[in-house]
Parts: structure tokens; sequence; C-alpha cells
């Protein structure tokens, strides 16, 4: 039988039956589990041949072995007792059981974090709402007890939120370590609870590379951002050789941030990035996939990659046109330089030269592709020597024979060219750099000769 029911004994008469007897009862147990006053008599009715005596027992919430609760019949006046059949025993089994701490340990909870869970128990006879919390006081509350706190309701929290890069539990292997005990009023279970803490990323983004090429710049970050939305154009200013650049568009893949520049960087130029984190409702800071946001910055040194433009040679030389005889008009055309890279915004500049036989003198204000006529371009004195006459072939000290009138020798006009494109070396008989923003200097030379008319 279980504790809290009566324990039942009959016993039993034999020869005349006709009186009601009263027979004296002893009781005994192994336990504590008899209520009240135990019953000492008991007593047969009338023409009955039995007797029943019942013992009522304690239905505690004490846990406790099962109890034997022994009746014997003792002597009396008016009956004898049988010898073989005096006594008999009744088992009391304890119905109580303590409470059973049914959560799981170890318990995982991320860093920074102070709630860390709710406990819970089951009990046979108290509801789990009348259960009663706690941690043991001293070593018996676990080798990190200090660091937690916990209401008799069940919940269990860090007195203060942890770091798993800084662990502080007394082994410092970030498994804090608590004994927590249950009540139901009468027995107390204890469990150990080991709360393990994981790792959160918490730590912001940061740039670790930037550069441009061409319209492109590109940030490079230390981990994966979050690609949902980019920031805006104007969350960032760039700097190209100590001017501003305009940002027209801004990307986030990977862990990689694309600004699309207005336009393109030049190779060579010195360029530098900064970022305001945005604020508001739709600011879209750059941030990586756990929402830590990456700081602003100004001044980011920025790699410019922009190749200097490889570019072909040009072909071709000016042409002049026009008779080398005084009077006449020169006119020199870059028409047939041509270059597979586009002359559309080349600038020509010229300059007519003299020679006297000796050294070239630039001619004053002889700078267009047509300067003026051929006896304008210098005076007629100091003409060089020796001269020759293509006509006569010969050659004079410095007079000129009776078929020879005065003669100058005269250059070809220097081509000044400002060409598109960089880093070309013309070939042929001119040379210099093809770059907008360089001369390009072509040197032709002509000698005129005037020979006279008859002998």
């Amino acid at each position: 039988m279980t504790e809290g029911t009566a324990a039942a004994f009959t016993l039993t008469r034999t020869g005349d039956t006709a009186a009601a007897l009263k027979v004296d009862v002893s009781l005994s147990e192994t336990g504590a589990t008899v209520a009240g006053t135990a019953p000492a008599t008991a007593t047969f009715a009338t023409g009955s041949s039995t007797a029943e005596m019942s013992v009522a027992t304690e239905d505690d919430e004490v846990v406790e072995d099962a109890s034997t609760i022994t009746a014997t019949v003792a002597t009396g006046t008016g009956y004898s007792v049988d010898a073989t059949a005096s006594s008999a025993e009744v088992v009391v089994v304890d119905d109580d059981a303590p409470p059973v701490v049914t959560t799981v340990s170890p318990v995982e909870i991320a860093e920074n974090e102070t709630a860390v869970v709710t406990l819970e128990a089951t009990d046979d006879d108290t509801a789990a709402a009348d259960l009663a919390w706690s941690i043991p006081q001293g070593a018996a509350g676990g080798a990190d007890a200090f660091a937690f706190a916990l209401t008799s309701a069940g919940e269990l929290s860090f007195a203060s939120a942890k770091d798993f890069e800084a662990p502080d539990d007394a082994d410092q292997d970030g498994a804090n370590e608590v004994t927590v005990q249950v009540s139901d009023g009468a027995n107390e279970t204890l469990a150990d609870v080991t709360v393990q803490l994981t790792d959160v990323d918490d730590i912001a983004p940061t740039v670790s590379d930037a550069s441009v090429d061409g319209d492109t710049l590109t940030l490079t970050l230390s981990e994966a951002l979050e690609e949902s939305a980019a920031p805006a154009s104007n969350a960032f200013s760039v700097s190209v050789d100590d001017a501003g650049r305009d940002v027209s568009s801004v990307s986030v893949s990977g862990d990689v941030v694309t600004l699309t520049l207005a336009s393109a960087v030049v190779a060579g130029e010195t360029v530098t990035v900064g970022y305001t984190v945005p604020a508001g409702a739709n600011a879209n800071p750059i941030r990586d996939v756990a929402d830590n946001q990456a700081a602003g910055f100004s001044g980011q040194a920025v790699t410019n990659d922009t190749p200097a433009p490889v570019n072909t040679a040009p072909a071709g030389v000016p042409t002049i046109s026009g008779a080398a005889q005084v009077g006449e008009t020169l006119t020199a055309s870059a028409s047939d330089v041509t270059d597979t890279d586009d002359l559309t915004r080349a600038v020509f500049a010229w300059q007519w030269i003299a020679n006297d036989g000796t050294s070239d003198t630039d001619i004053a204000d002889a700078t267009a592709a047509t300067p003026r006529r051929v006896s304008d371009l210098s005076s007629a004195a100091n003409w060089p020597s020796p001269i020759r006459c293509w006509g006569c072939r010969r050659r004079s000290a410095g007079t000129a024979c009776s078929r020879m009138k005065r003669t100058r020798s005269v250059r070809w006009p220097r081509l000044f060219g400002q060409l598109s494109g960089q880093g070309k070396v013309y070939s042929g008989c001119f040379s210099g750099r093809h770059d907008p923003l360089e001369s390009i200097f072509l040197l032709l030379l002509l000698r005129l000769w005037r020979c006279g008319q008859g002998a």
C-alpha cells in the first residue's frame, strides 16, 4: 500500500463467538508513516469470528524508504493467542519523489547577453509553478556561482554580460559552471549547469585596401558585407589631385564597395576617398552581415592602378604646297598625318625656319600653316655663301654667276602638334611625345634656290 491510505488488519477467532470480545494489539513499524495514535485493541462483534483493525498512515512530502507496520495480538483475558499466527505485516510505500531537473546542460548563450535560461523541473505531486529554485551558498553553488543570479521561478542569468574574447570564469575557458537547487517544499534536488558562451560577430568591418582604375574606385573591407542596400553616393567624398570628384553610383558585393566616378582618373593622379556614416531610417550604412557598421573615415589613400595609354605611332608626314619662288605662297598641311588612335583632339602649331647653310633660325611671326609669301620670309641682306645655281651648277665664293639672281636658303616649317593620347613617339623624320598636353616637333629642311635668267 502507499502512504496516505490506512493499513488494514483482519483478526480471526475460533470457538464460542456468541459474545463480543476485545483483544489487545500492539503496533510497531520500521519507518514513521503511522498517522496519529496507533490503535491498541481490536473488537470482535457478537456472533462474528473476525475483527477489523485500521491504522492510518501519513501522506507527507518527504522522500523516505518504505515502512513496515507490524500488528501483534497480545495475551489477555478471555482468549488465548495462537502463537503461529499472532502477528501480521503491512508494507507502506512512500509515494513522494524529489523534483527532477529537465533542463539539459550545457546551455549555450551568446556573448554580450545577460539572460541565460529559465530552468525547468518536474515533480510527481507538486506543480512546476510551486517549485522553488535557488543557488546554494558557498562552494556548494559551484565554481562560478558568483557570476550568476537565479530567481525562485528558475530564471537564470549572468550578473553582468560576458565577453567571449575575454572569459572571466574560474578556469577561463568560457564555460561558466553553477550548481542550482530546486525544492518542492520537502525535497530538494541539486543539478550542475554549465553555461557555454558562444562567439558573436561584434567587430565592425574596416577598409583593408582601396584602389582606382579609370572611373572605378574599389574599397575592399575586412569581411563580407550586407549587400541588400548600398549607401548613397553623397556618403563618399573623392579627391583627385586635391580636386573633388563626384561619385555617380555605389554598389556592394561580398567584401567590396564599388564607387563609379563621374569621370575617369588619369594615370599618375593622386586619389583619396572619405566616407561619412549616413544616418536615418533609410541611410544604408556600410555594415557586415551581423549589422556591425563600418566607421567613417577621411583621406584614405587610394592606389591609382589606372594604366597609361599604350598608343601606336602615327604615320605620314606634313606636306607643303606652293612653288618655292619669290612672290609665291607656301602652305603646310598635316592632312597626311594619320593615327590609329584618332587625331580628333589633335592641335597643330607651326614655325617656319630659315637656314643660312650653318644653322636654323626661327622666322619671326611665321607661325601659321600659310605664313607669308616666300619673298617675305626674310630680308634681302646677308645671303649665305657659297651658293649654287641649279641652272649652271657652278659654285661661287659669295658672288652670283651671270645667270644667277639673289638666292636664299629657306627651311621648311617646323611643325608642333598636339595629338590625342599619351606617351607616343613619332617615327621617321620627326619625333616627340604624342601627348595632348605636349608639343610635337617636326622639322623638314628645304633649300630654295632661285637661279637667274639668261647667260
